[in-house]
């Protein structure tokens, strides 16, 4: 008996173990089904306003440059001026986005 290098490439056949015991080879899943067109009834995803977005930014930064200056103003370890602002940045953005301030309205 022979072994199979690749005991997925074999759909069905009969491996052998180094002790001559047979086991069945698994066999492969079927491939995904794709659908290639998409269904009318799916929502757009929301349009977001490049103005609200940059406004929200620069707050953020403007923040995230204000702990800066208060961190070296209180001689902090260096870890929080990595910490701090990028906590603002990445925090303040999740929660402006969640609060729907970014999104545009519709007209």
């Amino acid at each position: 008996m022979s072994f199979l290098a690749d005991p997925w490439s074999a759909a069905g056949e009969i491996t052998a173990l180094p002790g001559g015991q047979l086991l069945p080879v698994p066999r492969r899943a079927p491939a995904a089904v794709q659908c290639r067109d998409p269904s009318p009834t799916l929502e757009r995803p929301p349009l977001v306003s490049k103005i609200r977005v940059l406004l929200g930014m620069l707050v953020l930064l403007a923040l995230a440059i204000g702990a800066i200056a208060l961190l070296a103003a209180v001689k902090a370890n260096p870890v929080w001026f990595t910490i701090v602002p990028l906590g603002i940045l990445f925090l303040g953005a999740s929660l402006i986005r969640s609060l729907g301030w970014f999104n545009k309205e519709s007209r």
